[in-house]
């Protein structure tokens, strides 16, 4: 993945032309590890509840937490961190999430209560 000079979260991000979705590497690990405590803690209150829908696809908060917890060890023995466990739980809880475009709109998603945007819509 590429990275511009651009900045502003992710709601932002997901805004932007579809070539232009991308942040700068600190901006983006930061957000990330703030969605996955997210995540987490959604997972422990409300496990069924659905955390994102892409396509057909749906995918309740505490599957999205175990599947990035699984993802995590395998990931971190090739050097991957929590975000590459995020990205790689998403793609792999959503198969109709191929593009790197489609899973930040799923991030801002996600992150919609993290960091609140009036712009915000449905990604399907």
């Amino acid at each position: 993945m590429q990275y511009c000079e651009c900045s502003g979260n992710l709601q932002d991000i997901a805004q932007r032309p579809r070539g232009q979705r991308t942040t700068r590497r600190s901006e983006g690990i930061d957000m990330m590890t703030q969605v996955i405590d997210h995540v987490s803690s959604r997972a422990l209150a409300t496990p069924r509840l659905t955390a994102a829908r892409f396509g057909d696809c749906a995918v309740s908060y505490g599957d999205l937490d175990r599947i990035i917890h699984d993802y995590e060890p395998v990931l971190s023995r090739h050097g991957l961190g929590p975000s590459a466990a995020l990205t790689a739980g998403i793609m792999g809880s959503l198969p109709s999430v191929s593009r790197s475009e489609s899973v930040v709109e799923v991030l801002a998603w996600l992150s919609r209560d993290i960091v609140p945007a009036a712009r915000l819509r449905a990604v399907s």
